[in-house]
């Protein structure tokens, strides 16, 4: 029996089919992947890998450099969403047991919308008061209606992203979004209101839309035990100036035509703060390992009021006994680089997210991180982004209003400066909140509007109020805390409660 024989060419030859087959293998892998992650070829912007990505965490991980990766899901929710069914009406705020069913039918139905432009079979601006007809609360006009509020606003752009899609056709329309209304009309027929948060223009679309049927349900359903009245202020004449309310008076006080406001008494859990940073031992360490930018020694100290100091040579980094930790470049050019690609709004939003989840996951391990992201999100042709991030437990936000004889008042969770893809200042009030055995119970919001009106009666200007909400009140101090009511005037940052 013959031995072939192995010359060195048929060795060579082996090998590079080996190689050759190796590499088809992977990329026939890679374009695998594409076509499961690309979420153009999903119907409704729905792509389950995409989605698979953002909540395994291992899986995140393997793809968190992904320039369509989505900003976190809970950042990208509504913060309010009203069902309206003739006379009878529920509001569901993040947090509540069924918002997430209610939003999971939503969104991608608004998604589709702004994919599939060949969907809509007319479009066209109409005026506030048909989208207040579409809303009202009224038996006779036998309204079915879904509405959708954000509570800040996003560029068109960035919107889409956030639910999955590269683009959207309706950024022709629309250059900032924040609120929808949705109106089934039949089995296959929707009606999708849009107001432009920049220019207070509303646009309306007669979509065909294969799962309306789901809406008439979905209205029918989340509306049948509702037996609570929860009025626009529009439907209670409360957004316009007014006068002759009684002989001689006139109304100062104004609020926003969206706000809903309640009749009945509302039970919430009293909490209780905790600072878990600790300023010095390893959590400080791993801090300062996530700022450091590698451009020189650091210096670290401790100052006489207990702030630890960390220095480089063209930064600062403090982490405060009150559990603040602040940093800022003195160089903006040498701040922390969080993206080498792009520095666009979607880009800067993502990765200072990501930035701010390591950060909190140093100073609280294993502690969940529940924030919403409360700065509106807009482009920015100079490349310098400002975004706010706040506290919410159970649904139910939290405002901050931290000071201290150490630091400026940080009135946010919190706060991150971006400017051309660096970090170049970030603030982040470290708190973590856990529920007691109590329980707290507030008046309806109506009531909580007499003592607004009360304080601004006698104001000479008038005072517009965009937002009225529960909320407990960060003040800094170590302690229980009950929720209260809160009005947000309109172009201020100023709360009152």
């Amino acid at each position: 029996m013959k031995t072939l024989n192995k010359t060195p060419e048929i060795q060579k030859f082996r090998k590079t089919k080996t190689a050759l087959l190796i590499c088809l293998i992977t990329l026939s892998l890679a374009l695998s992947s594409f076509v499961w992650f690309s979420d153009e070829l999903w119907p409704g912007g729905y792509n389950f890998f995409i989605m698979l990505k953002n909540n395994i965490p291992f899986a995140r991980q393997m793809f968190e450099k992904d320039v369509y990766s989505m900003p976190k899901e809970n950042l990208s929710k509504p913060q309010k969403i009203v069902v309206t069914n003739g006379e009878r009406r529920a509001v569901f705020y993040n947090g509540n047991s069924d918002f997430n069913s209610l939003h999971d039918i939503i969104k991608p139905f608004i998604a589709e919308t702004m994919r599939s432009e060949d969907k809509v079979a007319n479009s066209q601006k109409v005026s506030e008061e048909e989208w207040f007809n579409v809303l009202r609360n009224d038996e006779l006009l036998d309204t079915r209606s879904i509405y959708v509020n954000y509570s800040l606003s996003y560029s068109t752009s960035l919107f889409a992203h956030m639910i999955g899609l590269r683009n959207s056709w309706i950024s022709r329309d629309i250059s900032a979004v924040k609120e929808f209304t949705m109106a089934p009309l039949s089995e296959n027929e929707m009606l999708l209101y849009i107001r432009d948060s920049a220019t207070n223009d509303i646009f309306k679309y007669h979509v065909t839309y294969d799962a309306a049927g789901g809406f008439l349900d979905a209205v029918d359903s989340y509306t049948k035990n509702s037996d609570m009245p929860a009025p626009f202020s529009f439907e209670l004449n409360l957004n316009k100036n007014t006068e002759g309310i009684g002989e001689g008076v006139v109304q100062k006080v104004f609020l926003n035509a969206m706000i809903t406001v309640s009749t009945s008494s509302v039970e919430s859990a009293v909490v209780e703060s905790e600072n878990p940073l600790i300023p010095g031992g390893d959590r400080a360490d791993a801090i300062s390992d996530i700022f450091r930018t590698k451009t020189g020694i650091t210096r670290r100290y401790t100052d006489s009021s207990g702030v630890l100091y960390f220095v480089e040579n063209y930064s600062v980094l403090k982490i405060y006994p009150e559990g603040l930790i602040e940093y800022k470049a003195d160089n903006e050019s040498m701040g922390i680089e969080i993206s080498d690609e792009s520095v666009s709004l979607y880009e800067s939003l993502n990765r200072a997210i990501e930035f701010s989840e390591k950060v909190w996951s140093a100073a609280a391990p294993d502690e969940p991180f529940n924030v919403l992201v409360t700065s509106d999100l807009l482009e920015s042709e100079s490349g310098e982004y400002h975004f706010t991030l706040d506290y919410y437990y159970e649904g139910v936000p939290v405002t901050v209003e931290a000071s201290s004889d150490n630091f400026e008042n940080m009135n946010h969770a919190v706060e991150i400066d971006v400017k051309d893809g660096k970090i170049i200042k970030y603030r982040h009030f470290i708190r973590k909140y856990e529920k007691t055995d109590k329980t707290v119970t507030n008046p309806s919001s109506i009531e909580a509007l007499d003592t607004i009106y009360k304080k601004y009666a006698s104001a000479e200007e008038e005072t517009q109020i965009a937002d009225i909400f529960l909320s407990y009140i960060e003040k800094g101090d170590i302690s229980e805390k009950s929720p209260v009511w809160c009005a947000k005037l309109q172009g201020t940052d100023e709360t009152v409660y």
